[in-house]
């Protein structure tokens, strides 16, 4: 259930803090107050849509945060144990909405996405609105509930893990039929490439070592002449630096002793003498060392060209090249290893067809089986909803085996007598297909699943006893689950434990939508206003009339 919902610089709302209780908690309002911006807040935290443009203006980021206390027996923590959060009740859910279109969500302020909210948010809350009435409306909803009413989840779970196994077995067999001349020739293929590559003996940072040889070789002989040519005017030549340095220093040893910067001058003249020695030396030698073979420049340049042929095929780099090396050692291993045979799989095959068919005819025996009980009971409901005459039942249409079983299930409805059963979306308006959706949930209540469902538009197309028929299975409903009614009705919401009010005014010239907790007194007054003014005489206690 959930315990608080803050709500910040949402649309119309600045800030808003709810706490809620259990059992049935109603909200009204004007319409265009801002009631539905209390589910797109839940539906924010259940993980669905939200963009910018729900960010208040003048503001720069939404946030949306809920506080839910979880039943034990919920898999919310082992949900989170699989991504790694941490789980502690009561479980803090925050989406933030940023005008730059940024989503962060965050669970137990941990970071978190939203593909793990909306794993979530079928243990925490069950969203209806119209838009979700509509949805219940498709066939691939009906079997789900069917199961749910007969407890057929696990055995439905167990037909559908068959029903996969077999496909990924087809998929399987198909392959080892359809593609063992693929293989043979993709193994030729990479066989030739490993070959090439291996022969090649890449190494890592060969091309920019080769690169710097080449250099060096296509201009050795012109290296060599600079070198010696250097070596000439420092120390070889006549005159040479060396020459010019002795000149300088006879001139200045005479008067060495004289002045302490003349001195000074002359070791310096001395240092350079053996520096210009040495470097003369040192050019000499690597002038003598530079390589100018002819032959060893054709090995590095064909050992380049070499590189660059395998380019396009392997890589832009060396490196590259060596990484696609290991793939193609990767691919043949896994393409050389030995898979099941065709025959082999052929007979796994068969064993899980054989189950699947036992499986299915179990499911579907079971689920023909809770028909009858499924129909009544809807349709007890339905008549305590003005739909005395309304009629249910189920249609199964047997076809090749699906993800759903081995038979589709649609519901039919007869709203009228004579009219004939037809298919739910064929005859339901909107307020037949509120009660109908209504008193279905209804039966589904006491089976387990979301322990809070969130209402909008419940009241849909319907008035007077009806409402107030709806109300009291609302309430009846709320001793088992939490529920939070958005209404624009009296007749229901006269039957909330609690009541919040949602209005709309300008303050500072900007417009903001409030919400208020009613009190008792409150309450009366609320409908009162809503009744515009009425006695309201199915409110009991709460009618203060005379």
């Amino acid at each position: 259930m959930i315990l608080t919902l803050r709500t910040k610089n949402l649309a119309l709302i600045t800030d808003a803090l709810l706490e809620f209780g259990e059992g049935l908690t109603v909200i009204t309002g004007e319409t265009g107050s801002g009631k539905s911006l209390l589910v797109n807040s839940l539906g924010l935290l259940a993980g669905k849509k939200g963009d910018s443009s729900m960010v208040r203006e003048g503001t720069s980021e939404a946030l949306v945060e809920g506080t839910f206390e979880v039943d034990g027996s919920s898999p919310v923590a082992e949900l989170l144990e699989q991504v790694g959060i941490p789980f502690e009740n009561p479980l803090v859910v925050r989406r933030i909405l940023s005008r730059q279109g940024r989503n962060r969500v965050f669970i137990n302020d941990s970071v978190s996405t939203l593909s793990t909210l909306r794993a979530l948010s079928p243990h925490l809350m069950e969203i209806q609105s119209q838009k979700d009435h509509h949805s219940f409306l498709h066939p691939s909803r009906h079997v789900a509930i069917l199961d749910a009413y007969a407890g057929l989840e696990g055995i439905h779970r167990r037909y559908l893990e068959l029903y996969r196994q077999r496909e990924r077995l087809r998929n399987e067999l198909k392959e080892a039929e359809e593609g063992v001349a693929e293989r043979i020739k993709r193994l030729e293929f990479l066989r030739f490439q490993l070959r090439e590559l291996e022969e090649a003996d890449l190494k890592s940072g060969e091309e920019e070592d080769l690169r710097r040889k080449r250099e060096v070789l296509s201009k050795a002989a012109r290296c060599k002449e600079g070198l010696m040519a250097a070596a000439g005017y420092l120390s070889e030549n006549e005159p040479s630096a060396r020459e010019f340095i002795n000149l300088a220093l006879g001139n200045l040893e005479e008067w060495r002793g004289l002045k302490e910067e003349i001195g000074a001058s002359v070791e310096v003249l001395e240092e350079a003498l053996v520096a210009v020695e040495e470097t003369s030396l040192k050019l000499i030698s690597l002038a003598e060392d530079m390589n100018e073979d002819p032959e060893e420049l054709q090995r590095v340049e064909e050992r380049l060209d070499l590189i660059a042929r395998f380019k396009p095929k392997y890589g832009e780099t060396v490196d590259e090249m060596l990484s696609y090396l290991e793939e193609v050692r990767e691919e043949i291993s896994q393409l050389e290893r030995s898979h099941e045979s065709s025959q082999e799989l052929k007979e796994r095959l068969a064993e899980v067809e054989e189950e699947l068919w036992r499986t299915g005819e179990e499911l579907d025996r079971r689920r023909k089986g809770a028909e009858k009980d499924f129909c009544q009971e809807v349709e007890a409901i339905l008549s305590k909803l003005r739909l005395e005459q309304a009629r249910l039942s189920l249609q199964f249409s047997e076809g090749e085996p699906g993800p759903w079983g081995l038979s589709k299930v649609e519901f039919l409805i007869e709203p009228n007598p004579g009219e004939g059963k037809r298919p739910l979306w064929k005859v339901a308006s909107g307020g037949e297909l509120s009660r109908i959706t209504l008193a279905i949930y209804s039966l589904l209540s006491h089976r387990g699943g979301s322990d809070l469902w969130v209402l909008d538009e419940v009241d849909t197309g319907i008035g007077g006893e009806t409402a107030v028929e709806v109300g009291r299975l609302l309430k009846e409903i709320a001793k088992e689950r939490q529920i939070v009614c958005i209404t624009h009705l009296p007749q229901i919401a006269a039957f909330g434990d609690h009541h919040l009010r949602v209005a709309k005014r300008v303050e500072k010239d900007r417009t903001v939508t409030t919400i208020d907790r009613l009190t008792e007194g409150e309450m009366k007054e609320e409908l009162k206003r809503m009744m515009g003014g009425e006695k309201i005489p199915w409110l009991g206690e709460r009618d203060d009339s005379d």
